[in-house]
């Protein structure tokens, strides 16, 4: 019986298990993950601020809808809006920082879903960046002015009414008010700037009364678009005048 075998066979086997130990790990196939990003411009202002968002490095395909998503400095978070990524990783679009919105640094996201073959859908979480927006200032509605010619007489007289500065979603509404907090409906004009005329309605009481002109702006709220106060607005001031009698 040869005794030489076994140990032959002992020491084959302990020469595979160094090799084994030693030899290098043998690398897996990994594919490169572009990590996503967004910008937003501008990267501060009031709230209702209109921001442009640009982001890349998601996917596109079969779930290619980005949520985009406001957080205020006091973690209040509004969706905002989405879109849906292009063929190259990207998008671009734009948002509204809430009216409401507290002062101080907020943060602007956008996430993404993945398909889930075990659900079959489009399932969280996926890819996801944000960038910063700080609230400066509370909402401001912006100014916008009109005028009127005359800016006294009779009830009955027509006006001529001249504006700017109106910059929103619809027609601008134009309303007197007279001295009896009695408000009537003169007519619509177009802005941003525009020349109408009306007429102070024949019952309005005598007094001082006001003319004013005011319009909604263009929020963009759950991926829709909304007309919404407050808007451009402007006023001025009429006086109604006693009518004189006509002498016999």
């Amino acid at each position: 019986m040869n005794s030489r075998r076994p140990r032959l066979i002992a020491l084959g086997a302990a020469v595979s298990l160094a090799i084994a130990l030693w030899a290098p790990e043998a690398r897996a196939s990994t594919s490169v993950v572009t990590a996503a990003t967004i910008g937003v411009r501008p990267t501060s202002g009031p709230g209702g601020t209109l921001v442009g968002v640009r982001g890349s490095g998601y996917l596109s395909g079969r779930c290619a809808w980005v949520s985009i998503v406001f957080i205020d400095a006091t973690g209040t978070s509004t969706s905002m809006a989405g879109t849906f990524v292009g063929p190259d990783g990207t998008f671009q679009t734009t948002v509204t920082i809430p009216l409401g919105a507290s002062v101080g640094q907020g943060m602007i996201s956008g996430s993404q879903r993945v398909y889930s073959p075990y659900l079959r859908r489009c399932s969280p979480p996926g890819r996801s960046a944000s960038a910063i927006f700080t609230v400066g200032t509370a909402y401001e509605v912006p100014d916008a002015q009109i005028q009127v010619r005359p800016v006294i007489g009779p009830a009955g007289t027509r006006i001529e009414i001249l504006g700017n500065g109106f910059s929103g979603c619809n027609a601008v509404s134009i309303n007197f008010t007279d001295a009896a907090s009695t408000t009537t409906h003169l007519g619509d004009a177009v802005g941003p700037t525009f020349r109408t005329t009306g007429a102070i309605p024949e019952d309005a009481a005598v007094g001082a009364g006001t003319v004013k002109a005011s319009q909604w702006r263009l929020l963009y709220f759950n991926h829709h678009l909304y007309c919404r106060p407050p808007g451009p607005s402007g006023s001025t001031a009429f006086t109604v005048t006693q009518v004189e009698a006509r002498a016999s």
